[in-house]
C-alpha cells in the first residue's frame, strides 16, 4: 500500500466502482439494438447469477482480506471510498455477529465468494460477443479491474478463480437463445 501513491489508489476504485457502468450500458445497447427480450435475458442472467452466489454466500459467509488483515485501516488510505465501505461492512458484521440490531439493512453482507465483480463482466462479455471491438476493450479493462480488486483488498484471488466458472454456469442455464426453446405444448 505504501508503494504506491493516493492517486493510485483512487483510480483503481475508479474502475472497482465504473464496473456497474459496464452492466448498465450494456443493458441499454442491448435492448436498443438486439430488443427487449435480450435486454431482459441479460438482465436475468445477471440476477440468476446473484441468486447463486447468494446461496454460495448462505453455506460459505466470507469476507474480503481486508477483514483478517490486522493492519489494514492502519495502512490503507481513509480517504477512499472502499475504506469506509470496509469499516461499515465490518462493524455490521460484529452486530450481526452479536446478534444487535441493526438500523437497516443495505451494505450488512458482502458477496466475497465468488466475486460478483467477475462474474458480472464475464456475462457481458458474452452477451456483447458479437461486437469484437467493443469485447476487447471491455476484456482489457476487466483485467484492470481484476488488479483493482485484488489492490483494493476487496477479494481474494480464489473469490476471483471462482468467479469465473460461476459465470459460465450461469450462462449455460440462463442465456440460451429463445429460438432454441421448445415451447410446452397443451396439446398432445
Amino acid at each position: 500500500v505504501q508503494a504506491f501513491p493516493l492517486w493510485f489508489f483512487h483510480a483503481m476504485e475508479f474502475i472497482y466502482f465504473a464496473m456497474f457502468l459496464q452492466i448498465g450500458a450494456t443493458l441499454i445497447f442491448l435492448a436498443l439494438y438486439d430488443g427487449r427480450r435480450q435486454a431482459l435475458q441479460f438482465v436475468g442472467t445477471i440476477l440468476f447469477s446473484y441468486y447463486i452466489a447468494l446461496l454460495m454466500f448462505y453455506l460459505w459467509p466470507a469476507q474480503g482480506p481486508y477483514y483478517l488483515c490486522p493492519a489494514h485501516f492502519s495502512r490503507f488510505p481513509a480517504s477512499l471510498r472502499t475504506y469506509n465501505i470496509q469499516k461499515t461492512l465490518i462493524a455490521h458484521a460484529l452486530a450481526l455477529w452479536r446478534h444487535e440490531p441493526i438500523s437497516r439493512i443495505s451494505t450488512d453482507y458482502f458477496i466475497a465468494f465468488p466475486s460478483m465483480h467477475i462474474v458480472q463482466p464475464i456475462i457481458v462479455l458474452w452477451f456483447l460477443r458479437r461486437w469484437r471491438k467493443m469485447v476487447i476493450a471491455l476484456a482489457a479493462y476487466d483485467l484492470l479491474l481484476v488488479a483493482a480488486i485484488l489492490m483494493l483488498e476487496e477479494h481474494y484471488a480464489i473469490d476471483i478463480l471462482v468467479g469465473v466458472p460461476l459465470a459460465m454456469l450461469t450462462i449455460a442455464i440462463t442465456a440460451r437463445p429463445f429460438a432454441a426453446r421448445t415451447p410446452i405444448s397443451a396439446t398432445p
